[in-house]
């Protein structure tokens, strides 16, 4: 985080001045096409750094993706059965929790939290796609 507020606009900033430097030795551009072009990559810069942290973000995202859509795609579902029960159990785990500590927390606050959690279809335990399927 230190790195994104404080070194990269300095190297934005030294890589301007770097182009400004290029274009004033080795171009015959006149001094105030320089300026804009120096101008125009300091906003550049950024915009290309920004675009090609997020295209590497969803990228490994989906190279993460990969072993999980392989192993459903051709895998025998007798090996998915094991890590299944183990989603299973974990979803179970992870609800009690939530119930032991959400009341602990929220107090009566938490009763109105689940009675929303309960209307909503999509909120409700045990209604996410995968958890209709049997896990043995």
């Amino acid at each position: 985080m230190l790195a994104a507020i404080f070194v990269a606009p300095l190297m934005y900033l030294f890589y301007s001045g770097a182009f400004y430097v290029y274009l004033r030795n080795f171009s015959s551009m006149a001094p105030r096409a320089r300026l804009v072009a120096t101008a125009l990559s300091l906003f550049v810069n950024p915009l290309v750094g920004y675009t090609a942290m997020r295209t590497s973000e969803v990228g490994f995202d989906i190279l993460r993706g990969i072993p999980s859509l392989v192993l459903g795609a051709f895998a025998p579902s007798a090996s998915t059965r094991p890590l299944r029960s183990m989603r299973a159990d974990l979803r179970e785990r992870i609800a009690a929790a939530a119930d032991e500590f959400g009341r602990r927390l929220y107090g009566r606050a938490f009763d109105r939290i689940a009675a929303t959690a309960a209307r909503n279809p999509q909120l409700r335990r045990g209604s996410w796609p995968d958890s209709n399927k049997k896990t043995a």
